[in-house]
């Protein structure tokens, strides 16, 4: 019969000779790095951690360093995060001229005349830069401002948007402008056409629509050729507010999925194929620092990636934005494109297959493989910016869905275009409150002629 020893369900912290722990020690850390100690002219002030408007002073004399908090070891965590400012690769545990000392009456060394809880007057002369925000910060702002932006924005995009000619008579269609915002918005909400008519009523009423429309002609629209170019003009033109920022892009594809039989990554890596699983495959070029979608193709029929290339980075190009370099995975090898982008002095790294060999005529090709060969610390440093094209197709099937509801190819597609699109207004809303942009939208010639 096995013997259980008991023990204690806590250790007692490990103790500094001086008698200061380590957790103490650790608080003094934090204070450190998260809180700011203003000098003065007879010492130091440094805010309260659990009082609001609160500061305490600290000071030095013959007998060492003190602290006017009321705490019971004169090594208080506020000593400690002053030593880790003034030191920041100090190893000491604790002050070596100061021990512990017990809460009583009488004070050893007499604090100033001042009050020992003080607050900050106006004539410190500290530096005062507004801190910036977080990166938490930014995102709770972000999104718990996300979606009155969300629909300005959309609106905003969409009264770009020309009206057809109506010639026959009957009934008037519904306008171009409120499918559009209604699709796109329809999708940012994650809901079906019918479980959504309550929200279209909703932004109706604000005024973002010129008036509800049933579900079918929503589906309907989504089913025109014409509908697939509007979504890709409206995707590139809402990446236009970034064109001063982004220079680096990444190209690369995905698949949605259309049923819930498979998915896409089985279908691309695993070795039994679903015949009853079919996929919209998405190719996309990708701002690397602020995961903004330049340009976008959609369809049931797979295309490689390579061939697809050119016109992602002509749209790109298009939308007036400046392409210094351009990181993309293997799919995108090949001596054509290498070429290309030696003529139109764009930066290339893609890298090599294991069985690439030197053509030892001085060529693009030579150059390139050699570069990915013999310099990896250089290849690396750019090729790491790649992961981010992975992060917005992340972004997109983790917010708005991995599948489409569409029913026809056409649908499908334009289902897809709709979440990219959804994903840009929300790059631009992080945007505006981690670089503090204004977007502004322009009307593009592929808007005002969308069969061209």
């Amino acid at each position: 019969m096995s013997t259980i020893h008991h023990q204690p369900p806590f250790a007692s912290p490990w103790q500094d000779p001086a008698g200061v722990d380590a957790r103490r020690i650790a608080r003094g850390r934090r204070i450190a790095a998260s809180t700011t100690i203003i000098e003065t002219e007879d010492g130091w002030v440094i805010p309260s951690q659990s009082r609001h408007g609160v500061y305490y002073r600290l000071w030095t004399d013959e007998h060492g360093p003190h602290c006017s908090c009321p705490d019971g070891l004169r090594t208080c965590k506020h000593i400690l995060a002053l030593q880790f400012t003034l030191d920041p690769d100090s190893k000491a545990k604790a002050m070596p001229t100061l021990g512990s000392a017990t809460v009583s009456s009488t004070v050893e060394h007499p604090l100033p005349a001042s009050n020992p809880i003080v607050t900050i007057p106006t004539s410190v002369n500290a530096s005062a830069t507004p801190e910036q925000p977080t990166r938490w910060q930014i995102l709770n702002r972000a999104q718990t401002n996300e979606k009155p932006l969300f629909k300005q924005l959309l609106h905003a995009l969409c009264s770009l948007v020309p009206e057809p000619e109506r010639q026959a008579k009957g009934r008037p269609p519904v306008p171009v402008r409120d499918l559009i915002f209604g699709e796109v918005y329809r999708e940012y909400c994650g809901l079906s056409s019918r479980r959504c008519h309550t929200d279209i009523e909703e932004v109706a009423q604000d005024g973002y629509i010129s008036n509800v429309y049933g579900h079918n002609a929503g589906t309907a629209f989504l089913n025109q050729r014409e509908t697939t170019d509007l979504l890709r003009a409206l995707i590139t033109e809402s990446a236009r507010p970034l064109r001063g920022i982004e220079r680096v892009f990444a190209p690369d594809s995905t698949g949605f999925s259309v049923s819930t039989h498979g998915r896409w990554h089985d279908e691309k890596y695993g070795s039994v194929k679903n015949p009853r699983a079919t996929y919209v495959k998405t190719h996309i070029l990708v701002g690397v620092r602020t995961h903004i979608t330049t340009a976008a193709v959609a369809s049931v029929e797979p295309v490689a990636d390579i061939r697809m290339f050119p016109g992602l980075l002509s749209e790109t190009r298009g939308a007036q934005f400046t392409v210094d370099e351009i990181v993309a995975d293997g799919a995108y090898l090949g001596e054509p494109i290498l070429e290309s982008m030696h003529r139109e002095g764009i930066r290339f790294y893609v890298p090599f297959r294991t069985n690439s060999i030197f053509h030892y005529d001085n060529s693009l090709w030579d150059q390139h493989l050699a570069t990915f060969l013999l310099n990896q610390d250089l290849f690396a440093e750019h090729y790491h910016q790649r992961s981010q094209v992975e992060s917005t197709f992340s972004m997109v099937k983790a917010k708005y869905g991995p599948s489409v509801r569409g029913k026809k190819p056409t649908s499908q597609a334009n289902n897809v275009l709709c979440k990219l699109l959804a994903n840009n207004l929300y790059v631009l809303i992080r945007s505006i409150f981690a670089l503090g942009l204004e977007p502004e939208f322009e009307k593009m010639r592929a808007l005002q002629n969308p069969s061209n």
